[in-house]
């Protein structure tokens, strides 16, 4: 790492040191740094419990537990200038003692963390991370989706090629190697994910995932994804009809999002279905948070202009803590009963039209604030 001097036009080496040297410690320090920034580590996470101790018949305690955007557990385990030998199958035990928790634990253990409010709110809170569920809707820590995160100035040879290993197995696990640097009085952190590399990680998640499929599907998932099919299939057929062009070339799919580009990078429409709602929604996605919440703030400057333009009502997320910022506009439906389909697409298509045509005068400032961001 180096540091510019704009005056020589010339760069200079900042030091790098250990984290023992620094005397920098594993609990105090590093621990609440993540703790209080996860984002750190290059994803949206929720951390609901440090030092979880909630096993049976045990007193080990794992450093970190946080809930990612799926609602999937991550474990966390921090190390400092050596990652040991043995940390892999130290985590590898959490991971199997957490693989047991149900909903209404994980939502007590989160409450138990926040040492405030109600059970209710730590519920919602979890749900507005998530984004697109309510509290009632909640299912985290779905069987087998448990995720290891581990944290270390230097890896050993054996806990890297382990950690690949169990990639190419299925098990969804990441190594992040942090460095301190010291530059006069300032300390500076750098945080780099080695394992998979950031370039690499979706092609070796999606080809673990595709050699760990699961032919067997529940039933009541195989119904959801037909549902789900045959709702986006039908909805394309009609924005054909209604010759709106940004779905014109989208294909249907299982999932219960679809999105639909503006032409600004990280920033797009989007329609959500799910069994009891439906939304139209502004995603603002880049990146940068910064620049997320900066295009958010553009847009919201005109609220006064946008709203009386959406039929409905409009709901405005700028999420101050997680990276994405959201623009919403959403309606309890009974989407199982499918003769209520026409109706719930109509009312999809409608207000998506009218959040494309209320964000239409703002999107060359928003193209240019994203080029300079």
């Amino acid at each position: 790492m180096y540091q510019i001097n704009p005056e020589t036009n010339r760069i200079q080496p900042i030091q790098k040191k250990t984290f023992t040297e620094l005397q920098i410690q594993e609990r105090a320090h590093l621990q609440e740094w993540l703790a209080n920034e996860p984002s750190a580590m290059g994803e949206d996470l929720l951390i609901i419990q440090k030092e979880f101790s909630g096993f049976e018949g045990t007193q080990e305690r794992l450093d970190l537990l946080a809930l990612d955007t799926g609602g999937r557990l991550a474990i966390i385990e921090n190390k400092l200038d050596d990652s040991g030998r043995d940390v892999i199958w130290q985590a590898l035990k959490y991971a199997a003692y957490c693989s047991t928790l149900k909903t209404d634990q994980i939502i007590d253990i989160f409450h138990s963390y926040l040492a405030k409010g109600t059970r209710e709110d730590a519920a919602e809170t979890i749900a507005d991370f998530m984004e697109d569920t309510s509290a009632e809707d909640l299912v985290l820590n779905p069987a087998s989706s448990q995720r290891i995160i581990l944290v270390a100035a230097w890896f050993r040879k054996e806990v890297t090629s382990t950690a690949l290993w169990l990639l190419g197995k299925g098990v969804q696990i990441a190594c992040h190697e942090v460095t301190p640097f010291q530059s006069g009085d300032d300390i500076l952190l750098d945080i780099v994910q080695i394992i998979p590399t950031p370039q690499t990680a979706d092609y070796v998640i999606k080809l673990a995932e595709k050699n760990a499929s699961d032919d067997q599907a529940s039933s009541h998932e195989a119904e959801r994804h037909r549902r789900r099919f045959a709702y986006w299939s039908q909805l394309l057929e009609r924005a054909n009809e209604r010759k709106i062009t940004g779905l014109s070339r989208k294909s249907p799919t299982r999932d219960n999002w679809i999105t639909v580009p503006c032409g600004i990078g990280g920033l797009h429409f989007g329609l959500v279905v799910k069994e009891q709602e439906i939304k139209a929604d502004v995603v603002f996605e880049t990146r940068s948070k910064e620049l997320n919440k900066e295009l958010f703030d553009v847009v919201h400057e005109h609220f006064e202009d946008i709203e009386p333009k959406i039929n409905d009502n409009v709901e405005w997320h700028r999420k101050s803590d997680i990276k994405r910022s959201l623009i919403i506009v959403k309606k309890e439906v009974d989407g199982v009963d499918e003769s209520n389909w026409p109706e719930m697409i109509d009312w999809q298509l409608d207000r998506l039209c009218e959040l494309e045509n209320a964000l239409e005068p703002l999107i060359p400032t928003l193209a240019e604030l994203a080029r300079n961001g």
